[in-house]
């Protein structure tokens, strides 16, 4: 069930096993694409770094990154690599396998989002004030959500709506933005 993939030094897929059928693709069409194409942007560092050390020599466990499907979408793996050396000693190829842990992965998501609510659901039992409850709910929302900048907007007794509590926003964002309904 593993995806069994072999590259050349310099990132091109050599062979890809039967099991890369699982993710739409046709393994023996996958020669000679870089491997780094079929790795989300947002890993890309992360796999390198990996590649970076299995070169060297080290045999790197368990780098969970997401993998492209033929359709686009992606799922997530755990990666092991090794190196393939020669008689030489030079590094001939590049080994890897990777166990599909996307079930896993969804569930530490749901999980982390549902932490997040329980923690808002306390500071909101415990608050003595209402922007104690505004600073917890934009605690969650950064959380769950991983944004950098987050806002509560509510709405005035004529009904337009006015930031409330916010992080990372500017003042000239809030105020050309303020008073606008979605």
């Amino acid at each position: 069930h593993d995806l069994v993939t072999l590259c050349d030094p310099a990132g091109a897929i050599v062979y890809a096993s039967p099991s890369w059928a699982t993710l739409g693709w046709e393994p023996a069409q996958l020669a000679g694409i870089a491997i780094l194409e079929l790795i989300h942007p947002d890993d890309a560092a992360l796999a390198t770094d990996a590649w970076n050390e299995v070169a060297s020599g080290t045999h790197v466990d368990s780098v969970t990154i997401r993998l492209r499907r033929s359709g686009g979408s992606y799922a997530w793996f755990e990666v092991n690599g090794s190196s393939v050396r020669g008689e030489d000693d030079e590094l001939r190829f590049m080994l890897g396998t990777a166990r599909d842990v996307t079930e896993r992965e969804e569930l530490r998501r749901r999980l982390r989002d549902l932490d997040a609510v329980y923690r808002f659901a306390d500071a909101v039992a415990g608050a003595q004030a209402l922007e104690e409850v505004l600073d917890a709910a934009l605690d969650a929302l950064l959380e769950a959500t991983g944004a950098d900048r987050a806002s509560v907007l509510l709405a005035d007794d004529e009904g337009v709506l006015r930031f409330r509590a916010w992080r990372g926003l500017s003042n000239r964002y809030r105020a050309f933005t303020e008073g606008h309904s979605p």
